[in-house]
C-alpha cells in the first residue's frame, strides 16, 4: 500500500525547473512572430512619407509585447541571464520604434485644425429714409 502511495504522489508533482541554455534565448526554436524585418519595413514606409495601417503597428507591437512576457518567464543565472536581458533589450528598442511610427502616423493623419469663425462684417451706418 505504501508504495502504491508513492507512486501517486511521484505522479502528481510537478516537473522540476529545467536549466535553460544561452543559446535556447539567443537563437528560439521558432521565430518571434514580429520579425524586425517588419519593423524596419514599416519605418521605411513612414520616411518615404507613405502612410501605415494602425492595426498593423498594433499588432506587432502586442506581439512584441507577449514576446518580453516569454522573456520575463524564464528564469536564469549567469550568462542565461544576460542573453535574456540583451534579449529584452532589442525587443524594447523595436516597441519604441513602433511607437514612434504610431506617432508620427496619427500626427500625419490628424485633422487640420480650426479655422477662428470669422467676425461678421462691419455694419454700415444706415441711412434714414426721408418720406
Amino acid at each position: 500500500m505504501r508504495s502504491s502511495v508513492l507512486a501517486r504522489d511521484v505522479a502528481h508533482r510537478p516537473p522540476p525547473p529545467s536549466r535553460i541554455e544561452p543559446a535556447a534565448i539567443a537563437r528560439p526554436s521558432t521565430p518571434p512572430s514580429p520579425s524586425p524585418v517588419s519593423v524596419s519595413a514599416l519605418e521605411t514606409i513612414v520616411s518615404k512619407g507613405r502612410r501605415v495601417v494602425d492595426a498593423d503597428v498594433v499588432t506587432l507591437t502586442e506581439a512584441l509585447m507577449n514576446e518580453l512576457v516569454k522573456l520575463d518567464s524564464i528564469v536564469a543565472d549567469g550568462e542565461v541571464k544576460e542573453q535574456r536581458r540583451l534579449q529584452k533589450k532589442r525587443v524594447q528598442k523595436y516597441i519604441e520604434a513602433l511607437d514612434a511610427i504610431r506617432a508620427k502616423t496619427k500626427k500625419a493623419t490628424a485633422p487640420p485644425k480650426a479655422r477662428p469663425p470669422r467676425p461678421p462684417p462691419a455694419q454700415q451706418p444706415q441711412q434714414r429714409r426721408q418720406f
